[in-house]
This record gives C-alpha cells, sequence and structure tokens, in this order.
C-alpha cells in the first residue's frame, strides 16, 4: 500500500481458502475493490475508500462503533 496526498494504492492481496463458498465470495469481491483502491478521505465519520474496478466504481465507508458486553 502506498499513499501519497489523499491518493492510495493497493498492491496485490492474498488470502486463504479455509472459508465457507459464500463467505469466499464476499472476500473476492472486498479483496478486489480494496485493489481497486484510488483514493481516501478521513473525516468525522470515518475512513472512506474511493474505488474503481472494471466493472464498478464506489465508496467503501469505515465507521467506529461502541461494542459492549464481550465478556
Amino acid at each position: 500500500m502506498t499513499t501519497e496526498e489523499s491518493q492510495l494504492s493497493i498492491g496485490a492481496l492474498a488470502s486463504t481458502g479455509r472459508a465457507c463458498e459464500q463467505s469466499m465470495d464476499q472476500e473476492f469481491q472486498y479483496l478486489k475493490v480494496l485493489q481497486g483502491a484510488q483514493r481516501y478521505e478521513v473525516d468525522n465519520q470515518g475512513l472512506q475508500i474511493f474505488y474503481k474496478t472494471a466493472q464498478e466504481s464506489g465508496i467503501l465507508r469505515f465507521t467506529s462503533q461502541t461494542v459492549r458486553g464481550l465478556w
């Protein structure tokens, strides 16, 4: 991964083959989108990664959440 200003580039990604087929499809799509990352923004709502692949473009949004009652 490299960044320059708000530009973002994520290189080749790898994963394990130890999941059910549905999870693997979701993981494949997620990794494909990450590899299409072009830029990012961080604001008071969280991190946004703007991506473009051969099939689509969009925004991944990551927000913080408070988790309670785990133990």
